[in-house]
């Protein structure tokens, strides 16, 4: 099994490596995608919730306003004529009733003085009968004029008045001439019939003109254009017509679309356009954005069927800039929308590793604790935020008191537990090493120095020993005055536990040379030392009362190893400042590296028998030991 050193990032229990190791999610990350997260859902959620309603709201403002004006436009029109058809068809219904005699001529021009004093717009009413009279009014400007006479004698006003045949519906519109008039009108005609039989027409004239004096009044901003169209060429009503039609004759009685003071309306139909279906859908307008001769305008308008058989078209046009300034606010409000949700993202940024690196202090503390690395664990700054600064002081006590109670635990054992787990602490019976050192007069060796002196030379004495015998993977177990015992084997198997031990007293005995060499130059004097070491097997565990517990070793070879280091003082021969005796039971482990030298069989106190010892004298690795 690896032994554990300091450069194990982090420890795990027994059988953790058995299982499948996860992917972990950084705080950092964690409290991004959290807070970041909840922002970004929130506000986003929100600011697209607002947005869509706005937009919606906006387009439902924007055609409901157009829709508004163009039906009330349809409205308006329809109401301006209504007069007209309403005259008609209750002249018919009252000849068809026999409460108009046509015969009485008197009767019916007081009838038609009367058509006028309800219905203003009308310029005219005419009686056309079949047997050839006719009775009509024209309302001038200035008075109203009876007209009579045979239309049969003035086939000019019977084309006019568009009596040249008899319609079959109750009424009929004709946008026609009117010479008399010498302007384009909207005609009302409806059939006059009584006894079964069809005795004429009446008609109603309104005036094309008059229509668009009414449109002009429902233009009011100069930027945007009403008109009425009569199919797609020819202009019906328009508000440079309000003063009269001019450029229209019999042959052609409607202005063209490039023949009104409206230069933007000429360019209606331009194939460059495209429709506005962003705009319009879901509404029963058409619409068009063309690059006009004025600018970039826009046209939105319906088509109806009117009172001829040829539709018409109510429609305003307007600048496009003006058609999009509320959604060219919509897309500000989107902007500082972004702006928010980006300011938001960065506060949970900033907030998120305000929070985290605390946190991330800890965790990396908490490593280096985990590693027993203890000198490597920092004291942890405060924080302004009261969980984590209490997580920071409770860090800083335990760390203050691990570090006392480092000095008391062998750190190498705690880690290799750690690493064991649980079940390496019961006791059990294994195999081990045992080493056992002890400083040859320490009462001279200390004869001079104060108790702090004293302190300070077994503190550095004790640190070189440790430290080689935690490089060779042993565990220091207790100091006993001047003595240190020291064990492979437990808790981790270690099959090469006796060449452990054994190169670990080879390097203490160099340690001490070099030590010594110091101490005579400063004048100081040598320390010598004792080494014994014996393998067997001992019980290894927790021992100890329940509050006062230590992770030791009870049996023979402790005995036995403490006595191979009494011993030294009477065999083996004198080597530089160390004497390392070994029994035959660890010698039998070694390789053929190691040079020993044999002291023969000796009786050990307080053991039944004699003990095989032999004395460690060098050790000589090959290749590959060097190498490692």
């Amino acid at each position: 099994m690896k032994r554990p050193t300091h450069e194990d990032a982090d420890l795990e229990p027994a059988g953790a490596s058995q299982r499948p190791r996860r992917r972990r999610l950084s705080l950092a990350a964690a409290l991004l995608l959290g807070f970041g997260g909840l922002m970004l859902i929130a506000l986003g959620s929100v600011s697209w919730v607002t947005l869509k309603l706005a937009t919606d709201n906006t387009k439902e403002l924007v055609l409901a306003r157009t829709e508004q004006s163009l039906e009330d436009l349809e409205w308006r029109i329809r109401r301006h004529l209504k007069p007209a058809e309403n005259i008609v068809d209750f002249t018919a219904a009252q000849v068809a009733r026999g409460s108009l005699n046509l015969e009485d001529e008197t009767a019916t021009e007081d009838f038609l003085r009367g058509v006028f004093a309800g219905a203003p717009q009308i310029r005219g009413a005419a009686l056309l009968l079949g047997s050839g009279r006719t009775l009509a009014i024209a309302n001038y400007s200035d008075r109203l004029e009876v007209l009579g006479g045979g239309w049969q004698e003035q086939p000019e006003s019977a084309a006019a008045l568009g009596a040249g045949r008899l319609p079959e519906s109750s009424s009929r519109y004709l946008v026609t001439w009117v010479k008399a008039l010498r302007q384009p009108h909207v005609v009302v005609q409806a059939p006059l019939r009584g006894d079964g039989e069809t005795l004429g027409v009446v008609v109603a004239v309104v005036s094309i003109s008059a229509l668009s004096e009414f449109v002009s009044e429902l233009s009011d901003d100069p930027e945007v254009g009403i008109f009425v169209l009569h199919g797609r060429d020819s202009v019906l009503a328009h508000p440079s017509l309000a003063g009269g039609v001019r450029g229209v004759s019999e042959s052609k009685p409607l202005p063209k679309l490039g023949e009104v003071q409206d230069a933007v309306l000429a360019d209606i139909w331009l194939p460059d356009g495209y429709e506005m279906n962003w705009l319009l859908a879901g509404s029963d307008l058409d619409g068009r954005e063309v690059e006009t001769s004025q600018g970039e305008r826009i046209f939105v308008y319906r088509e109806f069927q009117g009172p001829t058989q040829t539709p018409w078209i109510v429609g305003v046009h307007l600048p496009a800039s003006d058609a999009r300034v509320p959604f060219r606010r919509l897309i500000d409000a989107a902007f500082v929308s972004l702006g928010i949700l980006i300011a938001a993202m960065g506060l949970a940024i900033v907030f998120g590793r305000a929070v985290s690196r605390p946190v991330q202090r800890i965790a990396r503390a908490a490593r280096a604790i985990g590693r027993l690395d203890l000198a490597a664990a920092p004291l942890l700054p405060g924080s302004p935020f009261k969980e984590l600064d209490q997580a920071a002081n409770a860090y800083n006590a335990m760390l203050g008191g691990l570090r006392l109670f480092e000095t008391y635990v062998p750190r190498s054992l705690v880690m290799r537990l750690m690493l064991s787990g649980e079940a390496a602490t019961r006791s059990e019976e294994r195999p081990v090493t045992v080493l056992f050192t002890d400083i040859v007069g320490f009462t001279t060796v200390c004869e001079k120095l104060d108790a702090t002196q004293v302190a300070d030379f077994l503190n550095r004495h004790f640190g070189l020993l440790a430290g080689c015998i935690e490089a060779e993977g042993g565990t220091v177990d207790k100091y006993i005055g001047d003595s240190v015992m020291a064990f492979w084997g437990a808790p981790d198997d270690q099959p090469d536990q006796a060449e452990r031990a054994c190169r670990a007293a080879v390097a203490i005995a160099q340690a001490v040379y070099l030590e010594n060499k110091q101490r005579g130059r400063a004048g100081r004097p040598r320390v010598r030392l004792r080494i014994g070491i014996q393998s067997g097997s001992v019980l290894v565990g927790n021992i100890g009362a329940p509050g006062r517990i230590n992770y030791t070793l009870v049996g023979d070879a402790v005995n036995v190893a403490q006595r191979l280091e009494s011993l030294g003082h009477e065999l083996g021969e004198e080597r530089q400042d160390c004497k390392i005796l070994i029994s035959g039971s660890t010698a039998a482990q070694l390789g053929s590296e190691f040079q020993l030298s044999d002291l023969g069989q000796h009786t050990i106190r307080g053991r039944a028998g004699q003990l095989d010892i032999l004395q460690l004298l060098e050790y000589e690795p090959g290749e590959d030991q060097a190498a490692r």
